[in-house]
């Protein structure tokens, strides 16, 4: 019975991270379609959002139900609840990238961004893009301290974000 626990544990943790993927690929193409005014991007993203809701409703129900009839405890039942933290985190990532997209599909065919911006928005999309990518690793190793390499670098972004003080 306990293996079945742990196989079920293993299969939310890599449904977190397929969907942690699939966000960072969302993002990844929003933040192209408002840079490049390209509608064909902002579309993708607008009708590939309901496949991230769908893993989202049911990474949550898996979630519960675990709880339910599992009855987990300590670490198990931390990761859990955590997880049912990261698919609405996800969720979020994945609606601000259909907003985006939405944004640069309202402007087609012009640009949505002042130029002079364009650099700035690049680096936050960049920074959200690898924020996924690390989130996805740490899901599939299980290792919260061994972040990838590019997610080490430090930028003012994340400098910011994890700082009282305001940037």
């Amino acid at each position: 019975m306990r293996t079945a626990y742990q196989e079920q544990l293993a299969s939310l943790a890599a449904q977190l991270g397929e969907m942690c993927r699939l966000a960072g690929v969302a993002m990844e193409r929003a933040t192209q379609s408002l840079l490049q005014a390209d509608l064909v991007l902002a579309e993708q993203v607008i009708s590939d959002h309901d496949q991230i809701s769908t893993l989202s409703a049911q990474a949550e129900e898996r979630a519960f139900h675990i709880l339910a009839l599992q009855a987990p405890v300590a670490g198990d039942l931390r990761a859990i609840v955590g997880s049912i933290q990261i698919v609405a985190d996800i969720d979020r990532m994945g609606a601000l990238a259909l907003h985006v997209a939405k944004i640069a599909r309202r402007r087609h065919p012009q640009h949505a961004l002042p130029e002079e911006v364009n650099g700035y928005f690049a680096e936050m999309g960049r920074v959200a893009v690898e924020l996924g990518h690390s989130a996805q690793e740490v899901l599939r190793t299980g290792d919260p301290r061994r972040p990838p390499a590019s997610v080490k670098k430090t930028t003012r972004w994340t400098t910011c974000t994890s700082t009282s003080s305001p940037c």
